[in-house]
């Protein structure tokens, strides 16, 4: 619509001042009207041209603005599915989590079929399995995100449901997988929740824990940095190290890690799961990942497949069933391997492009094999 308008403005406007020209010249011509006199007509003919454009784009605008409130409005009174119970349990949370029989669907489709395990106080749970699982939807019924439409979903033996949302959600750490950035100073990313500024000894310790701060210590202005809308300014990993930041500095007791390391290399992965353990001794933790090398040390791992629980069990134990669990092992395993021959290749590559560019400084030819180099002929 707005394409058309300025074309058809434009059209009609340069139509009237051939009109008038057509028909003013002609009288002109005849003497009923003065050459100044039309000259003056049409210049007032251009100087109503730009009010003219106005009054369209302002309609425009008007249009535009009326349907993007009807839609605003649509949200704001939009009622929320997940509200607080009307008779809430409010004792403290120690950090127990369990299913019990959890089936859930968006829909008509099925995405978690009959759920159940339980965690103890301080323990750890992983979960892994393919994409579309249903890994993120479990780990989602926990701060209610949604509700159960079958089953229970308990925090220390009381319904979730049953708790008021401030205090469940204070309680939780999470780090989802596409992590939100605002365009604030970095040190009010990570104390996103809290009630009162993180202190610089709070966002060190955090920053230590999630390796944000050897990235830190470049920023200028470290943590007082303004980072872009959705961190725009940050690396994959440092968006996700900075959500893993924000998650440890609530002090939850339950932390929750979904996929939190996928942009992170291999080494950093090492250190911040080193860092994380003495964290995650202290609260109760559940960690989905794709990875091997970040589950196997959990107490159990979950192994999801088409929503439903296929195979439970330790690291070493799962490898010896032989079940999907250990095809994933193997494949990465496998992967692994494939990188590093290519790296191996690329570096020899490398290597021999240097050997070949230094061989003519020094009067050195390379050989028939293409590897080293042979002094000229004397």
């Amino acid at each position: 619509m707005q394409g058309l308008i300025w074309p058809s403005i434009s059209f009609i406007m340069g139509l009237a001042v051939l009109s008038v020209l057509y028909v003013g010249g002609q009288d002109a011509i005849r003497g009923e009207l003065s050459i100044g006199s039309l000259v003056q007509f049409v210049a007032y003919l251009y100087l109503l041209q730009m009010p003219m454009i106005n009054i369209g784009w302002i309609s425009n605008m008007f249009q535009a603005g009326w349907a993007s409130l009807g839609r605003l409005q649509e949200i704001f009174n939009a009622a929320p599915k997940v509200t607080d119970p009307i008779d809430p349990v409010e004792t403290a949370i120690r950090g127990e989590v369990e299913f019990r029989g959890v089936s859930f669907a968006y829909g008509q489709t099925i995405v978690l079929h009959d759920i159940s395990f339980k965690i103890a106080a301080g323990g750890s749970l992983a979960i892994v399995g393919p994409t579309g699982s249903g890994k993120t939807t479990l780990v989602n019924l926990i701060p209610r995100l949604f509700d159960v439409q079958q089953g229970e979903v308990l925090l220390d033996g009381i319904s979730v449901e049953r708790r008021p949302l401030e205090q469940l959600r204070r309680a939780v750490g999470y780090v989802p997988q596409e992590t939100f950035l605002f365009s604030v100073p970095l040190r009010e990313n990570v104390g996103l929740g809290l009630d009162d500024r993180l202190t610089d000894s709070q966002l060190d310790w955090a920053g230590d824990v999630s390796q944000l701060n050897k990235d830190v210590e470049d920023f200028p202005a470290r943590y007082d940095t303004m980072i872009g809308e959705r961190g725009v300014t940050l690396s994959g990993g440092q968006k996700q190290r900075t959500a893993i930041a924000r998650a440890v500095a609530k002090d939850p007791r339950v932390l929750i890690l979904d996929d939190a390391l996928s942009a992170v290399d291999t080494y950093t992965e090492a250190e911040i799961l080193r860092r994380l353990r003495g964290v995650m001794r202290e609260r109760t933790s559940i960690v989905v990942a794709h990875r091997i090398s970040t589950v196997k040390d959990a107490d159990e791992i979950l192994v999801l497949d088409d929503g439903r629980i296929v195979e439970r069990g330790s690291h070493r134990d799962l490898l010896e069933h032989g079940g999907l669990y250990a095809q994933m092992y193997r494949r990465q395993l496998l992967e692994e391997e494939l990188e590093v021959d290519e790296e191996r290749e690329e570096h020899e590559k490398r290597v021999k492009a240097e050997v070949d560019d230094e061989a003519p400084r020094f009067g050195l030819r390379p050989p028939l094999g293409g590897r080293g180099a042979e002094p000229p002929d004397r």
